[in-house]
């Protein structure tokens, strides 16, 4: 008997993920989350409504909410999953993507809110506005 991945998935997701994604290890944690960054596309959209939305909802809680090592493999999740030509139509889905990696960036410590592109000037990176010289700040450390 030939199983599909959807089904296995789907087991996966009903049985198993809600108890590791809540495992007292991190090592753990990150290991079930880099999990939906393996699913493809074609699973993904294969599965029963509320499945997806487990997967999205868990990586975006992840994201937000974990230490550094389960926030990075939730945000390779998210990237993933974002990446499904599927999910360029749901405009709800991108939204919450946005809004998670809005919250990661502006809680991260070694990034800020603007970056330079010229000496004396400098990018709000979720507003647009240009800023003063003295508002000048690196991304990254």
């Amino acid at each position: 008997m030939c199983v599909l991945a959807s089904e296995r998935w789907y087991e996966a997701i009903v049985k198993r993920m809600p108890i590791i994604i809540q495992h007292s290890s991190a090592t753990v944690r990150a290991a079930s989350i880099t999990c939906f960054a393996r699913m493809t596309s074609s699973v993904f959209f294969s599965l029963p409504k509320d499945k997806p939305d487990f997967s999205i909802k868990s990586s975006i809680d992840a994201a937000l909410s974990d230490v550094p090592s389960v926030r990075s493999v939730a945000c390779r999740a998210i990237g993933v999953i974002a990446c499904f030509p599927q999910i360029f139509h749901s405009t709800e889905i991108l939204e919450k993507f946005i809004q998670a990696a809005r919250a990661v960036f502006v809680s991260s410590p070694n990034f800020s809110r603007t970056v330079s592109d010229s000496p004396g000037q400098s990018m709000d990176l979720f507003g647009g506005s240009e800023n003063s010289a003295n508002n000048n700040i690196l991304v990254a450390h």
